[in-house]
């Protein structure tokens, strides 16, 4: 999955290294039209509001991949405070 999946940069690359199951989140509807427009059915999409937690239970991702967004967050500890059941790592530059 990628949180904040903008123009879907990270989910071609997870496609192109065999990764089947695809899942993007954005809180931008046209964000989200331009990644289709990639990926077509390749991948699902979808829309989310910040505040609100993600629509997924716990344990579903092997991979959860959110670049470049914690800093055009209103709140950063939204994107950190969804339950992850292994190792996280959370860069900024």
């Amino acid at each position: 999955m990628e949180v904040g999946c903008g123009q879907g940069t990270e989910l071609l690359a997870l496609r192109t290294l065999g990764f089947g199951r695809l899942v993007g989140v954005d809180a931008s509807c046209e964000r989200l039209r331009r990644v289709a427009a990639k990926l077509g059915s390749d991948a699902r999409l979808e829309l989310v509001v910040p505040e609100n937690p993600l629509p997924f239970d716990g344990d579903c991702f092997d991979v959860v991949i959110s670049a470049a967004v914690i800093e055009h967050t209103l709140d950063d500890r939204w994107e950190i405070s969804e339950r992850v059941n292994g190792e996280a790592m959370v860069g900024h530059r």
